[in-house]
């Protein structure tokens, strides 16, 4: 499966896969500190 992609689509899938978790990481950081100020 992995040869059927080409070296765009890798770097694309990683690109992605990369911003996705960052920005659930600074979402996920947000709710918390929100929720750590209101407890």
């Amino acid at each position: 499966m992995l040869a059927a992609l080409d070296h765009n689509d890798i770097m694309g899938l990683i690109t992605f896969a990369a911003s996705a978790s960052l920005w659930a990481f600074v979402i996920g950081l947000a709710l918390w500190s929100q929720f750590a100020q209101e407890h």
